[in-house]
Parts: structure tokens; C-alpha cells; sequence
């Protein structure tokens, strides 16, 4: 009798398998990255997923980023390529732009070696060479190192924007993709005690510019800032508020 109703369980088993469709999809042919931001003598390896196929590698300006018959990466020169992988006449891109190697940063000499603030945020960016044209000193810095730490800047500063927010100082800060601008809405808990702290995002904001290659006297942030009904209550170069509050 138990030797029948595991006979009958069996069977029913096998049936329901065979009625029930198979939703396990084959995975989508795809290209690890479609897009890549690199540096000038780096190398990246680009995959393509999903098949056992040959796969057909290319680029559209070898001069700039050229790719093996592995899907490997060579960024050359600074400039933007499509690299395309071809799997049986279907194409998958992936957009590189490449980014110079070494990026110079121009500061007035008589500042060179006061400006504490400069040097503190430039944290573990490499100097590959310093020299002097005139009146002013030429810093020689690797690029993926400076743009490293410019991101670490950045999250500092979203960071503290956050922590402004969460205490009700602010209701909201905002700046602009170029770092040129920010707009600040005070909440009711603001005070001028809290009146540095929003200058000192807008420093950050002024040095990263720097960094980023905007010569040092024009390194600024125009600041609006409003009260907590919306209204603008003040709107001035950050440069000009400095002054003013120092």
C-alpha cells in the first residue's frame, strides 16, 4: 500500500514538472560598462556577458582609446571614443572619455606657502613638479589623485549640508554642476552664530574649483541666500561675504 502511494506521488510530481513552464530566462547579452571616465596610460578590461559567442572589438579613434581582441582598454590621449563589441552583427557600446594624465594648477607666489587652507584640502594629491613663471607657481599634479580627493571634498561637503538640514539650520542647500553658485534656504532655527559655517561650504566650493583648473583670483561662488518665507534676504560673491564677515 505505501509502495503504491509513493508510486502515485511520484507520478503526480513528474506531471505537475511537465505542466509547469520553465521561467528561468536566459540571461541578456550586455557590456559591462557603457559608459568609462579614464586617465591618459590606463588600462580597462570591458566584458561582454550573457554568451559564449565570438566577440568582435573595436573603436572608433584608436588614437584616443584603442581595445584589443580581449575587450582591454588603452586610454591614450585625452578625447572621447566609442568602444563597440560586435556579437553576431548585434552591437554593445561603451562611451570612454579620457582624461589628461597630469593637471596644472597656477597660484600666485606670494601666496604659495601662507594659503594653509589649499594645502590642507589638497590632502594626499601627488605633486609631480613645482616651478615658478613670473609671479606665479606652477603645480604639476596627477590628475586621478587630484580628482580622488576632490570627490572626498565633495562628500564633505554634501555631508555637512546634511547635518545643517538635520539641525534645522537650513531647509535646503544647493549649488551647481560647476560649483559657481549656491542657493541657501535658512530655517527658523537659523542664527548668525551658524552664519560660518555657511561660509565655509562656500570656500570648499571656491578651492575645488581650483583644483579642478579655474585660475586661483577667479575662483568664486555667488551666493543667494534666503530666509525661511523664500524671500532672498542677501545675494553677493563669496569673495565679497568673506571680506565682510572677516
Amino acid at each position: 500500500m505505501k509502495k503504491r502511494i509513493i508510486t502515485s506521488l511520484l507520478v503526480l510530481l513528474l506531471v505537475v514538472t511537465a505542466i509547469i513552464p520553465n521561467t528561468t530566462a536566459q540571461a541578456a547579452v550586455s557590456i559591462s560598462k557603457s559608459s568609462l571616465t579614464t586617465y591618459e596610460g590606463d588600462k580597462t578590461q570591458l566584458k561582454i556577458t550573457g554568451t559564449s559567442k565570438k566577440v568582435k572589438w573595436t573603436s572608433s579613434k584608436s588614437s584616443i582609446a584603442s581595445v584589443d581582441s580581449t575587450g582591454k582598454v588603452t586610454a591614450k590621449k585625452k578625447g572621447t571614443a566609442t568602444i563597440t563589441a560586435t556579437v553576431s552583427s548585434k552591437k554593445y557600446t561603451c562611451k570612454v572619455t579620457v582624461k589628461s594624465a597630469t593637471r596644472t594648477i597656477k597660484i600666485p607666489t606670494e601666496i604659495y606657502d601662507t594659503d594653509i587652507m589649499f594645502w590642507g584640502l589638497l590632502g594626499d594629491a601627488k605633486i609631480i613638479k613645482t616651478s615658478t613663471s613670473g609671479e606665479y607657481t606652477l603645480l604639476k599634479i596627477n590628475a586621478k589623485s587630484l580628482d580622488k580627493q576632490i570627490k572626498i571634498l565633495k562628500k564633505d561637503i554634501d555631508d555637512e549640508i546634511e547635518e545643517l538640514v538635520s539641525t534645522s539650520i537650513v531647509s535646503s542647500v544647493k549649488y551647481n554642476k560647476s560649483l559657481t553658485t549656491i542657493d541657501i534656504h535658512l530655517s527658523k532655527n537659523y542664527s548668525d552664530d551658524d552664519y560660518s559655517s555657511l561660509l565655509g561650504l562656500c570656500v570648499f566650493l571656491s578651492y575645488i574649483q581650483v583644483y579642478q583648473g579655474v585660475e586661483y583670483e577667479k575662483a568664486d561662488v555667488y551666493v543667494t541666500i534666503y530666509d525661511e518665507n523664500n524671500i532672498i534676504q542677501s545675494q553677493d560673491y563669496s569673495s565679497e561675504l568673506l571680506d565682510a564677515y572677516y
